[in-house]
């Protein structure tokens, strides 16, 4: 058995010979590639891609992979005195960077919010074994790597940090609430939309590629789970919107609510605008 990256979606299988296709892509939230599949080994990554980071304050990490690999998530990490946090997953973790994370003390906890983003999930927990944490309603897509801590509504990580599942985009998606920093780290419930470098509207979707908008149930089950939640800034699959509150979330989430289902972007409150 060997393990293949999907370069159309960053998705891996593991399998015993080279994948006729990929179940993301095939997945109605996605596309399959226009030209055929192509899919890489873990020996033929490590010589193709790169892994780049960045660290967003003194707790935080953000990961990318160079060149772009499928729809090129982020991954994070978030240190953290009673172990460190990965929420989300770059495609490939290349072994400067592993190396990198050892020195930070590894990965005690690995969580991510949907399957487009569980990438090389399956390289953390080969190198530091840390407890894998999916809601249960996803675990149909986690072939590539062993799940040891399927979860229902809400996991508590450390003291502060919490799990809590959105449904929605997918049916186990699940969002990481920070509290102390305030922050929502918002996987795919949240797209942003910039002009000239800042966040100018706000969108959500069951499929953002083939613009599949969410029902009146899914869009309201987001507002009750992210109601008592204090969100100063908000970090997605793909991008940071550094001063996205609640409030904003909200707006977007009640005008929602109130017109035809729809996954076009809606711009921010007016006083949300420019802070």
């Amino acid at each position: 058995m060997n393990r293949y990256l999907c370069t159309n979606c960053g998705f891996w299988q593991h399998y015993f010979t080279t994948p006729r296709g990929c179940p993301v892509c095939e997945d109605v939230r996605h596309s399959p590639p226009e030209t055929g599949y192509h899919f890489l080994t873990p020996e033929q990554a490590q010589r193709e891609v790169r892994t780049v980071w960045q660290q967003v304050g003194l707790d935080l990490l953000l990961f990318r992979n160079e060149p772009a690999i499928g729809i090129n998530p982020c991954g994070y990490l978030l240190l953290h005195p009673e172990g460190n946090i990965a929420f989300e997953s770059v495609p490939w973790y290349d072994e400067l960077v592993l190396a990198q994370i050892t020195a930070l003390g590894g990965v005690r906890w690995w969580a991510a919010s949907h399957p487009h983003t569980y990438g090389g999930a399956w390289q953390l927990q080969q190198q530091f074994n840390p407890e894998m944490c999916v809601q249960r309603d996803d675990l149909s897509w986690t072939s590539s790597f062993s799940v040891t801590w399927p979860f229902d509504d809400e996991l508590e990580l450390v003291p502060g940090v919490r799990l809590l599942h959105t449904g929605g985009h997918f049916a186990g998606h699940s969002v990481l609430y920070h509290e102390e920093r305030r922050a929502l780290f918002a996987g795919d419930l949240l797209k942003l939309h910039f002009q000239d470098g800042e966040v100018r509207g706000l969108s959500c979707h069951k499929g953002f590629n083939r613009r599949i908008p969410l029902t009146p149930a899914e869009i309201n089950r987001y507002r009750r789970v992210l109601t008592p939640l204090d969100i100063r800034e908000v970090f997605t699959s793909f991008d940071h919107g550094p001063q996205l509150d609640r409030a904003d979330v909200l707006y977007m989430l009640n005008i929602r609510l109130t017109s035809r289902p729809s996954t076009e972007p809606l711009p921010l409150r007016a006083r949300s605008v420019g802070r």
